[in-house]
């Protein structure tokens, strides 16, 4: 029997959502007994997505103590604890999501190519990197590497190839097929606000205040009798009392697809695992709520394809410094959240965004991440 660890930080429902996509597949080994260790938002996701054998909280201390119980490790998006592992000597492939606005220090390909065979002077230079650039490092000392990335980010990670010889692109890593059909509606909302990172976000005091309003706006714009709006985040969410919204606990990733298919109408933040999975499944939504940083910038990478099914508070304020700032500001000024209502019901009823949903789908490729890791899994 081998023991797979999976080690996932909350950032998001993104990072969670990759690890089970993985861990199917390495649950089809009957040999491998597959362990989780993540804090309660992963705990919570794990436990739903029956595929861990084993459901753990994440205590460093505890784990490098156990190392040696743990044949190979599986790393998402947790690059500390990647060259963590890497200064331990322990085996570990690596997986992070790439995007276009990730700055790297100049040169530091060359640093790298210098260092790469001294573990103890790579080690002493990570020491002084950024988080992006730790990330790289990351990737490069892993067993293996999976890249999710983007076309235009593709374009700019050429450079660095000479220094990954063990890194693998794919596009996009989500589940591969669903296994039952969904019930259509006619009368539903369904709002993802993902995973909820209260450290970037006051999400009591403003952020779920803005929701609750907008969505009671929208659906009241819509004109849909005994309308339903389902509501779908983290366990932050259950803390707070919505009004005629239903907070709905999906049981797991596969469930929130065909609920998506099924509704009426979706409307979610931007998170890249969330745009991939729903262009894979042709699911039309408008994205909007952004949270944080890397949300504006997939703002910009919807855009760029051309996608019509975009609305962001930033565009509907006079200027503000940052996302809370904006949406302080639309709660405080009725036009203009009127507006901003209003915009996300015309992207919503948009007939043009079905089909801009179906054309940019993008071609399933878990068959190349199978190939990848073809040799791990059996």
């Amino acid at each position: 029997m081998r023991n797979i660890g999976f080690v996932v930080k909350n950032r998001g429902f993104g990072p969670i959502a990759k690890a089970i996509s993985i861990a199917k597949m390495f649950r089809n080994n009957l040999n491998n007994k597959l362990l989780f260790y993540g804090d309660e938002t992963g705990i919570s996701f794990a436990n739903k997505a029956n595929v861990f054998h084993e459901i753990n909280t994440l205590n460093l201390q505890e784990l490098i103590h156990y190392l040696k119980r743990i044949d190979l490790f599986i790393i998402v998006m947790d690059q500390d604890f990647a060259l963590l592992l890497y200064s331990k000597g322990s085996r570990f492939i690596y997986v992070d999501s790439l995007f276009d606005y990730w700055k790297f220090t100049e040169g530091l390909e060359i640093k790298l190519e210098v260092v790469k065979n001294d573990r103890e002077a790579l080690i002493k230079l990570t020491s002084t990197l950024t988080s992006h650039d730790k990330k790289l490092v990351a990737h490069m000392v892993a067993f293996k590497s999976i890249i999710q990335y983007t076309n235009k980010a593709f374009l700019r990670w050429n450079k660095y190839k000479l220094i990954l010889p063990h890194s693998k692109f794919v596009q996009p890593i989500v589940p591969s097929e669903l296994n039952s059909q969904p019930q259509i509606s006619n009368q539903s909302i369904l709002v993802n606000i993902g995973g909820l990172q209260p450290d970037k976000m006051p999400i009591d005091k403003m952020y779920f205040p803005f929701i609750e309003s907008v969505l009671l706006n929208v659906s009241e714009k819509l004109e849909i009798s005994n309308l339903q709006i389902k509501i779908r985040g983290n366990n932050n969410i259950s803390k707070y009392k919505f009004n005629k919204i239903i907070d709905f606990n999906f049981q797991n990733q596969e469930d929130f697809l065909i609920e998506s298919i099924a509704s009426k109408y979706v409307i979610s933040i931007p998170g890249l695992t969330t745009i991939m999975e729903f262009f894979k499944f042709g699911i039309a939504a408008v994205f909007c709520f952004e949270q944080h940083d890397s949300h504006l910038h997939n703002f910009k990478y919807l855009q760029e394809l051309g996608y019509t099914g975009t609305v962001m508070v930033n565009d509907h304020t006079n200027s503000c410094q940052n996302i809370s700032e904006a949406y302080n500001q639309l709660l405080q000024n009725g036009n203009q959240l009127d507006k901003y209502c209003t915009d996300i019901v015309k992207a919503l009823q948009n007939p043009l965004l079905l089909k801009q949903t179906i054309d940019m789908t993008i071609n399933n490729e878990i068959v190349c991440i199978n190939t990848i890791l073809q040799k791990e899994i059996y």
